[in-house]
């Protein structure tokens, strides 16, 4: 499966718990994730668009999702081959959404540790 994770947020998670914010900052997590899927959906070639899923890979109270397809031919299209250049469409929707999905959860963690 081509997918797209965010990690690192275990640190985080702690302090937000503190806060009684990580339902906030987990719910954001999981919209992103789903805007994130519907935009690569729209945007995917050809039909491989409806092969885009959501896969919740949360452990305990840390919030995960992975967005991608397990169609063959989208690593191929991702990654290119050694006869096919690469023509990526998830990565750069990915990076696209990213300043946007960090700003979101800066003001989570701002207004957590405001309090």
């Amino acid at each position: 499966m081509t997918a797209v994770t965010i990690k690192g947020l275990a640190a985080l998670q702690s302090r937000l718990e503190a806060q009684a914010l990580s339902q906030a900052f987990a719910e954001a997590v999981r919209q992103e994730a789903e805007s994130l899927a519907e935009t690569a959906r729209a945007e995917a070639p050809g039909a491989l668009g409806e092969t885009v899923e959501i896969r919740d890979e949360s452990r305990k109270d840390r919030p995960a999702y992975a967005v991608g397809t397990a169609h063959p031919a989208a690593r191929t299209l991702e990654f290119g081959t050694l006869r096919q250049p690469a023509t990526p469409w998830l990565m750069p929707l990915f990076w696209a959404r990213s300043p946007a999905v960090k700003d979101r959860l800066r003001k989570i963690v701002t207004a957590a540790l405001q309090v």
